[in-house]
């Protein structure tokens, strides 16, 4: 069946969603609530909820252990909230219950946020989670399964607090085979990897940080994704091991289809380390030679990215067909220009490569507007148009980086602001590259503000074609 987007008539300037859209799975009638206040990126706005679940008729339920919390939950009318009091409550469960309607919140009594162990959500539906820390060695420790419905926001998943995941072996999130999951706001940090997303449809993963980790994201055979105003940094492999790791990957080994319907937007990639680490690495993994040219990711959009490091994959896409990859900014850290090698006996260092907007096995795809130090584009299959390619230490050609920017970035974690294409040059001129957004990654929300900016995301789920730009 052909895909039907709906444009919007807004691209790049404030503009309200529409209310009172009934999500899958709610009573007849009943819509989602949206206020005035919006969260306006290119090609998306999103509306906060003032009511979000905000309790029953007869007021908040306060819990102090984890069998309190899993009774409460389970004997919660829609529309009730639960307020947590500090403490550490271990691994909780929320397996098998599932509500209607607006579903429930959980989050803290007060400022203090509890902890959790390990959080469960299986064969679930209809439950927000806020402003928790879930820290231990759980694998994974966030376990989204057969669910819908779900929105955390402002959680802290991690391993050992150390600020060193070599001694993490575990996972933060894992979604899979759910329908509906909004992340928001959250920071994954000392894990193994921070998240997979799997087998799903509607997942939406918008504003958080990922740091102190050896691998970003990991999604496959996902319908309907969203990655948004996330910040990945400090992200630290193991060189030594063999381990090549990268912020965002695609993949489609193993399944039977790609990802579908996949906006990719505002994200903020700063890993100028002496580490080259992949930006968003859109690829195919193992495919089977009978396989081969009959699974793609299809409809997928990569807009405003900014990837500023030292390897060779700033943005790479394989495998796609019907794509739109345009003002990105693919920038050179100064560990780009010496070749790769590890440079620690530990593996803890390593330099790298000029950064690349690479693409291969790829029909229908437009390029336009980016900026980058080389492109590696097929001959057929792609259409081009306004890039600007800036200098580069090999071939010492293209225009100058601080032509384009005022300077060139050059700190490990160079700020948003740096991105900034100069006013009167020539990619201005162009149009090329990447509008930095007003803030990437997670930040301090209060519990009431979360839960708001959690479910304003989570209700874009049944509007999906208006995260994509007006005409693709």
């Amino acid at each position: 069946m052909p895909h039907r987007f709906v444009s919007l008539p807004c691209a790049g300037e404030p503009c309200a969603l529409p209310a009172g859209a009934a999500r899958p799975g709610m009573p007849a009638g009943h819509a989602v609530r949206l206020s005035r206040r919006a969260f306006v990126g290119s090609g998306l706005a999103l509306a906060a909820a003032p009511g979000t679940a905000a309790g029953n008729a007869s007021g908040p339920i306060t819990v102090s252990t984890a069998a309190e919390l899993v009774s409460a939950a389970r004997a919660a009318a829609p529309g009730a909230t639960i307020l947590v009091n500090p403490g550490n409550y271990g691994p909780v469960n929320f397996s098998g219950i599932a509500k209607s309607g607006s579903g429930i919140l959980i989050r803290p009594a007060g400022t203090t946020r509890p902890s959790f162990t390990a959080l469960g959500l299986r064969d679930s539906a209809g439950i927000a989670i806020v402003n928790m820390n879930v820290v231990g060695t759980s694998h994974p420790l966030v376990n989204v399964y057969n669910a819908s419905d779900i929105r955390l926001g402002g959680l802290r998943i991690g391993g050992t607090p150390n600020l060193d995941p070599w001694d993490d072996a575990n996972t933060g999130l894992w979604v899979r085979f759910s329908s509906r999951v909004t992340v928001s706001n959250c920071r994954f940090q000392d894990l193994r990897v921070a998240a997979y997303l799997q087998r799903s449809q509607g997942v939406i993963v918008a504003d958080c940080t990922f740091q102190y980790v050896r691998e970003g994201l990991n999604a496959c055979a996902i319908d309907r994704l969203l990655l948004r105003r996330n910040r990945f940094q400090l992200i630290l492999p193991n060189y030594a091991l063999g381990e090549h790791p990268d912020a965002v990957q695609f993949w489609m080994s193993g399944e039977t289809q790609g990802l579908r319907d996949v906006v990719i937007a505002e994200n903020f990639l700063p890993l100028g380390d002496q580490r080259p680490v992949q930006g968003l690495f859109l690829t195919a993994g193992y495919i089977p030679p009978e396989a081969r040219g009959t699974m793609f990711h299809e409809h997928v959009e990569v807009r405003d990215n900014i990837y500023y490091g030292s390897s060779g994959h700033g943005i790479t896409l394989s495998w796609a067909r019907n794509a739109l990859v345009w003002k990105n900014s693919i920038v050179a850290s100064p560990h780009a220009d010496t070749n790769a090698v590890v440079n620690d006996p530990a593996g803890r260092t390593g330099s790298g490569f000029q950064p690349q907007l690479r693409l291969w096995e790829t029909n229908g795809v437009r390029v336009e507007r980016n900026i980058s130090t080389f492109f590696n584009l097929p001959a057929t299959g792609v259409t081009q148009a306004r890039n600007l390619k800036i200098w580069d230490s090999q071939t010492r050609t293209g225009e100058p980086v601080a032509a384009v920017f005022g300077a060139r970035p050059t700190a490990s974690l160079p700020n948003l602001s740096e991105f900034r294409v100069r006013p009167g040059s020539v990619a201005a001129g162009l149009g090329a590259g990447a509008t930095p957004p007003s803030r990437a990654g997670a930040t301090s929300l209060s519990n009431e503000a979360a839960a708001a900016d959690v479910e304003a995301y989570h209700a874009t789920q049944d509007r999906f074609s208006q995260w994509f730009s007006p005409g693709f």
